[in-house]
């Protein structure tokens, strides 16, 4: 009987150990997980963070031509894009280009410096709505975009050429 007792209470001893033993490997891979989880979340965030301000370096040098060219022309804005090589250093930007609010009392005369007979707008594009010019409700303004096109900005730089031959062979 004393050895029954005893195989007893190591049985019960064994099986207390194990769970306690269990318990501890399941806390520890738990707060292992947690930490993979709050690491993993930081590096994403700091990625983000990293892609938003680059985004934000573009933004900043637009102002900064536009402020010190108020009334740079299209032209002059694609050699700036080119210059500095926005739609190689930002793949994901699909367009940049400049917007232009022409009043409704002059915008025969934008479309007849703007459009070629018998062609398309050089590159100026209506966008979708008028706006109000907040002066009076007769003189609404219609804006317009200059779209410098991504596959002029890629062919027009020395570096996407190389890339374009590089591609080819």
């Amino acid at each position: 009987m004393a050895w029954v007792t005893l195989a007893t209470v190591l049985a019960l001893g064994g099986t207390v150990a194990a769970l306690l033993g269990a318990r501890a490997v399941a806390r520890s891979d738990a707060d292992h997980a947690r930490l993979a989880f709050h690491l993993a979340s930081a590096e994403i965030a700091a990625s983000v963070k990293q892609t938003i301000q680059h985004e934000e370096d573009l933004v900043v040098a637009a102002g900064a031509f536009v402020r010190g060219d108020p009334r740079a022309t299209p032209a002059e804005f694609d050699r700036w894009t080119e210059s500095v090589y926005a739609m190689q250093r930002y793949p994901e930007l699909q367009n940049i280009g400049l917007v232009a609010l022409v009043p409704a009392s002059r915008l025969k005369a934008f479309e007849s410096r703007s459009i070629l007979p018998g062609r398309r707008a050089r590159q100026w594009l209506p966008l979708p709505r008028t706006l109000s010019s907040g002066r009076s409700a007769g003189d609404p303004i219609t804006a317009w975009l200059w779209s410098a096109s991504r596959a002029a900005a890629q062919t027009s730089s020395p570096q996407a050429s190389t890339t374009a031959r590089s591609r080819r062979g």
